[in-house]
């Protein structure tokens, strides 16, 4: 669980040994270590700016 900054808590998933993400009711965040260079990557959804901006900090 991910603890979010109003005191909900978000489920966290894994998958693979590279990446792990977390969903929330109106999207989610998604967080990935390259195979080949150092690299993360962080990839967002959401179903409206408001949310994007929310699930983004």
């Amino acid at each position: 669980m991910l603890a979010g900054k109003n005191g909900g808590s978000y489920p966290v998933t894994f998958h693979e040994m590279n990446t792990m993400s977390v969903e929330f009711a109106d999207g989610w965040r998604l967080l990935r270590a390259s195979n080949i260079v150092a690299v993360l990557t962080l990839r967002f959804e959401a179903d409206n700016p408001a949310a994007l901006q929310r699930i983004q900090q």
